[in-house]
């Protein structure tokens, strides 16, 4: 199995974590698995509503924890 370095930012810090898998994680996979790591590791941001026409997996990880995304790598 691979290990991929997923990359997101919140706070403005940039933040690391260790996925294992065959290939590339797709965005799905990889917002589930941030997400996780969230729900253990952070409070739900005050106030957090989905924007209207903003609705997704994305953004709902931005509105709830203030986290984005930022980069999937595989790690060599």
């Amino acid at each position: 199995m691979k290990q991929w370095i997923i990359t997101f930012s919140k706070d403005e810090n940039t933040t690391k974590l260790d996925m294992h898998a065959e290939q590339q994680p797709s965005m799905d996979e990889t917002i589930a698995f941030v997400t996780a790591y969230a729900k253990e590791h952070y409070d739900v941001l005050e106030g957090s509503t989905p924007d209207k026409g903003l609705e997704g997996p994305a953004q709902d990880l931005l509105k709830r924890y203030g986290i984005a995304i930022t980069g999937i790598v595989a790690h060599h």
